[in-house]
């Protein structure tokens, strides 16, 4: 039971894994305006979706 549900939640997270393998870079960090460039969004809509959540 416990590993059924341990494989569940590793599928579930596949792709915010693969998200920060691709994005993150280990000592670095991204301005507002670099992450909504790499997210293809605007850099307001970012902003106000952090707001929102």
């Amino acid at each position: 039971m416990l590993a059924a549900q341990l494989q569940a939640e590793k599928e579930r997270n596949a792709p915010k894994v693969a998200f920060v393998d691709h994005y993150v870079e280990v000592g670095t960090s991204k301005s507002f305006r670099e992450t909504a460039k790499i997210l293809k969004i605007p850099e307001r809509a970012l902003v106000n979706r952090l707001v929102e959540e």
